[in-house]
This record gives structure tokens, sequence and C-alpha cells, in this order.
């Protein structure tokens, strides 16, 4: 079987799926890890790089890739946090004018 088709191999515990590490000591460096792993202590400590080392040129520009798409997901994720509260207001204000029409056409001359 070629590398590149792997999804995960089995440890002892569980099998360890293909994952990407996102620091910056290892911008985007695949490895296998185990499924159980949590950030605490419940594993069974199974961890094999799949890729080779980064090289310097990718740890240099690499955190800083990092850093730019993380702004740029904060600022998307704000805008769309702005879409559903614009919708929201667009909304209000239909049933308002709605409401004031309603008022306005159904009072007695």
């Amino acid at each position: 079987m070629e590398e590149w088709r792997l999804k995960s191999v089995y440890t002892v515990c569980r099998s360890a799926p293909l994952k990407t590490s996102w620091t910056d000591a290892n911008p985007g460096r695949r490895f296998f890890g185990c499924a159980k792993y949590d950030g605490k202590a419940n594993q069974c400590g199974f961890f094999e790089w799949f890729d080779p080392r980064t090289c310097p040129r990718g740890m240099e520009v690499g955190p800083h890739l990092m850093k730019k798409n993380k702004a740029l997901q904060s600022e998307l994720d704000l805008q769309k946090h702005t879409v559903k509260v614009l919708k929201v207001m667009l909304g209000a204000s239909w049933v308002a004018l709605i409401v004031m029409g309603v008022l306005l056409f159904s009072t007695p001359k």
C-alpha cells in the first residue's frame, strides 16, 4: 500500500488517524496519533510522524501564515455574525411595517 493512501494505523487501544499539527514548531506536518488523545492523559501514547521535518523556509513562513489565517477566520466569523444580526433586524422591520400598515388601514374613518 502506498504511504499517501494510509488513513490510519492501528494501536493497542484503537486506530491512530492521520492528523495535522498546527504548532509553530511543526506547521502543517502530518502525524499518526492515538484516537483517544484529547489533550489529557487518557491515551495509549502512540505517536508517529507521517511527513518529514518542515524545511527551514517553511518553519519561517508557516507560523506567519497560520497567524494570518487565524485573523482572517476571526474576521469571517464576525462578518457571519453581523449578517445574522442584520437578517433579524430586517425581518423585525418588515413585521413592524406590516403591523403599522394593518393598524393604519384598519382604523375606522
